[in-house]
């Protein structure tokens, strides 16, 4: 969401929130891991249609998160493909521990 604020108004302040309390959320809790990887699946499709009309003007944008200041798009971008990266080798750990 920080990243479509960033794009569509001037220097938003983007809402920290509490990673711990929405993984106590009820589709937290329930999803199976199919209809987990098949929402970050459709995630990663919406990111890579918002990020392809990124140029230079637009990756210069900025937002205001009031834990760690300000950014640009183009940081957030960075950021997204670390977590993405990071997501895939937690996945790839578990398959391989379980055998899949």
């Amino acid at each position: 969401m920080g990243l479509k604020l960033g794009l569509t108004e001037h220097r938003p302040i983007i809402r920290p929130y509490d990673e711990n309390q929405w993984l106590a959320t009820g589709d937290a809790l329930s999803s199976t891991i199919e209809e987990s990887l098949a929402f970050v699946d459709a995630l990663h499709q919406r990111l890579n249609a918002v990020t392809s009309s990124v140029d230079a003007t637009s990756g210069a944008r900025t937002i205001v998160h009031p834990e760690t200041g300000e950014a640009t798009v183009d940081q957030l971008l960075a950021m997204y493909a670390w977590h993405g990266d990071h997501h895939v080798a937690h996945i790839t750990a578990l398959r391989a521990r379980h055998g899949r």
